[in-house]
């Protein structure tokens, strides 16, 4: 019977990893890369892309994977983000594992079930972008330690302090999602651990540190691309914060909700009913984890006191985040949150778990609030997958007007961060840009291309660009910088807008291209043709005629 049993339980994780591949999978290459997502792209395929890593405003473990990612499974959309959908498949069994570590194998089952169907969890697992690694990384972490905890042995350590590594050359603030881990040395004794706990983390810390050096240290690395980061906190009713993030970490978020874009979430709109049944149950599942006497669970630590750990790793990082942000807004509903998106998974199975142990009732307990949790997650996704593609096809149509206009001789000036979503589009039609060109990669022809500001590269990264951008005197070097480059008479200033819309039937522009734009003008180019709908402005010299 035990032997059965063990069987039933390896198939019903093997069921729940196979629907959690399916989920992540489905619609994969519908949507187009967005902006971060082409960057990722961007920066793992330049001729000096491994040292340009220390520029980024992320460490470079992600970045790395993903090169060999590519040179395994290709560049498209739907390859890109396959390696984020078989890490967040990863990231369920990975669940699963730590929930086995630390209970035991029904609350492991219940656990990897929550994980397989959280729309977040898809989420991430459908973008090229970390977060997906970050989380597989830190649900591991808790796994290995407890195990650790438990053995004591110096082989277990060690993966302690490899784990932990790994996830701060994920993400810098990996930290937050590390350091709560402390209370789990609560369960056990802790004179014959805590060295050797300090050890790993000590470990972990300074091999982090060559890279925190080189990029920070040795390499002029200002901060910038956190504008958004601020708007974002700004944007956010602080008081509501953290509650927000526990509503966003499991089901995601709708339209209205957050104030980050979330792709197909900006605009879904979500039956008020469906939302107070899943908060309601997302509530009182995790309020039973923590209050009900629960059956024998093998090894140190009382089972309550596992409970209370878990709300440690769950609420630690979001506490944190949101103290720091009085200060230095750095809480981003729906993205950072996602360092606490383990715990609360696990957490969820936990309380499921001992529903199912009430006696003669609990089975019948557990299915209720199972289907009330999973029924309104199972509807958001429904609904998330059925939204339309958002602007599809517009980096694409911008990148064949530019082929099918630029002449040889133009220049293609980019602003923004909508740059490496063109910039993407062209590599997949067959344009590579190259000291300051885009060429066909076979026969001749193309034209100059670059960013501004221009002295950030040919494509600028987002952790300079703030610091640079809506500056009069850099625009005014850019223009003087980019026009002496220009081909024969005739030649054309291409100008892609990074934001644009129609207003009254004219084209409004960001005030830093405004004051781009009005350079050119002050430099003698005059407006040529262009294309509002796509944010295309074409400019020639007012002493110039268009060659024929």
């Amino acid at each position: 019977m035990p032997c059965n049993a063990a069987r039933l339980r390896l198939l019903a994780g093997a069921v729940i990893l196979a629907a959690a591949l399916a989920l992540r999978v489905q619609r994969l290459g519908v949507e187009p890369l967005w902006e971060d997502e082409a960057f990722s792209f961007h920066a793992v395929t330049g001729p000096t892309w491994l040292a340009d890593l220390r520029f980024e405003n992320l460490p470079p473990l992600y970045f790395v994977v993903l090169h060999g990612w590519i040179a395994l499974a290709g560049d498209d959309e739907r390859a890109l983000r396959l390696l984020s959908a078989l890490l967040g498949t990863l990231f369920v069994a990975a669940t699963m594992w730590a929930a086995r570590e630390l209970f035991d194998a029904g609350v492991a089952l219940w656990s990897g079930l929550v994980a397989a169907a959280s729309p977040m969890g898809i989420y991430y697992s459908q973008e090229a972008r970390p977060y997906a690694l970050l989380t597989t990384l830190v649900v591991a972490f808790y796994a290995v330690l407890w195990r650790a905890l438990r053995t004591n042995r110096g082989g277990q350590w060690v993966a302690v302090g490899a784990f932990a590594t790994a996830a701060l050359y994920t993400h810098y603030l990996a930290a937050l999602a590390l350091l709560p881990t402390a209370f789990m040395l609560a369960a056990w004794p802790v004179r014959a651990r805590l060295g050797r706990y300090l050890c790993a983390l000590a470990v972990a810390g300074a091999a982090f540190a060559p890279w925190v050096v080189w990029s920070f240290v040795l390499t002029a690395h200002p901060p910038g691309g956190i504008d958004w980061v601020r708007e974002a906190w700004q944007r956010t009713p602080p008081w509501l914060a953290v509650p927000r993030s526990l509503e966003v970490l499991y089901f995601g978020s709708q339209a209205g909700l957050l104030p980050i874009t979330l792709k197909q979430f900006d605009t879904l709109r979500y039956p008020v009913g469906l939302r107070i049944a899943g908060l309601g149950a997302l509530a009182i599942i995790g309020v039973w984890a923590t209050i009900a006497r629960p059956r024998s669970t093998p090894g140190s630590g009382a089972p309550r006191l596992r409970a209370a750990i878990l709300w440690a790793l769950l609420l630690g990082p979001l506490l944190t985040l949101w103290l720091l942000s009085w200060t230095k807004p750095i809480y981003v509903a729906g993205r950072y949150d996602q360092l606490a998106l383990p715990p609360i998974a696990l957490l969820l199975g936990l309380g499921l778990e001992r529903l199912q142990a009430v006696r003669r009732v609990g089975p019948v307990l557990a299915g209720f609030a199972a289907v009330a949790l999973l029924v309104p997650a199972g509807a958001k996704l429904v609904l998330y997958y059925r939204e339309p593609a958002r602007d599809r096809e517009q980096s694409r149509i911008t990148a064949e007007t530019l082929i099918r206009t630029a002449r040889e001789g133009d220049l293609v000036i980019f602003t923004g961060m909508r740059q490496y979503a063109v910039a993407y589009r062209l590599h997949r039609l067959g344009y590579r840009l190259v000291d300051g060109r885009c060429e066909p990669e076979t026969g001749a022809g193309g034209f100059l291309c670059g960013s501004v500001p221009h002295f950030l590269g040919p494509l600028v990264t987002p952790g300079n660009w703030d610091r640079s951008r809506g500056a009069q005197e850099i625009a005014h070097a850019d223009i003087e910088q980019y026009v002496t480059r220009l081909g024969p008479p005739g030649a054309a200033v291409h100008v892609v807008l990074g934001t644009h819309a129609i207003r009254a039937g004219r084209l409004s522009v960001a005030p830093e291209d405004a004051i781009l734009l009005g350079q050119l003008e002050q430099a003698g180019y005059s407006v040529a043709a262009g294309d509002s709908a796509l944010g295309i402005v074409v400019y020639r010299r007012g002493d110039q005629s268009p060659p024929s």
